[in-house]
């Protein structure tokens, strides 16, 4: 399976975006990632946020 010179151009072209897209997307991602650990969750109706440890909660009714 051969490509052609033509094809070769446009993939060269597509590349850089490409890798630009991707790289936009998991930096989103990844900040997503660090502001979620000290959000308000819900839980039973009652609200509860982290405190100085990750994985610990406290009720804030």
């Amino acid at each position: 399976m051969a490509v052609g010179k033509e094809e070769l151009q446009i993939i060269k072209g597509i590349l850089p975006a490409v890798g630009i897209g991707t790289a936009v997307v998991v930096g989103i991602a990844l900040m997503g990632l660090a502001f979620t650990g000290r959000r308000v969750y819900a839980q039973d109706g009652q609200y509860l946020v982290s405190v100085r440890y990750p994985g610990q909660s406290n009720d804030i009714r």
